[in-house]
């Protein structure tokens, strides 16, 4: 990579699991004058992750990702289950995914979803 000046610095963005051609996925993502590179980080024993470097402006705020909720649709039910659950997750709240959440010794219906 190629030294920075300025008011520019070194940003990192994960990419996701490796695979093949890290490097290329970076360079897709930004544009040639941020001199992007990718490179694949060992996690673990078995998983590797692809990070990307690339020249960015601190003086510009990052963007928030968007913020997702989780809430309470009730109890899952020989009636109602995952399948049921999800569809009432994604009557009550756009773009949200409802599952059946046994971690508290009952089956209760979560709904994630954007705030």
């Amino acid at each position: 990579m190629t030294p920075v000046v300025g008011n520019k610095d070194i940003c990192t963005e994960g990419l996701g699991p490796c695979g093949t051609n890290c490097d290329a996925r970076c360079k897709a993502q930004h544009s040639p004058n941020e001199n992007p590179q990718g490179s694949c980080d060992q996690i673990g024993s078995s998983i590797s992750l692809c990070n990307c470097l690339y020249s960015c402006d601190r003086s510009t705020p990052m963007p928030k990702p968007p913020l997702n909720c989780i809430s309470g649709l009730g109890l899952c039910t020989a009636q109602c289950k995952s399948d049921c659950c999800n569809a009432k997750c994604g009557q009550q709240y756009k773009g949200g995914e409802g599952f059946c959440d046994t971690n508290v010794g009952v089956s209760l219906c979560q709904c994630s979803h954007p705030c």
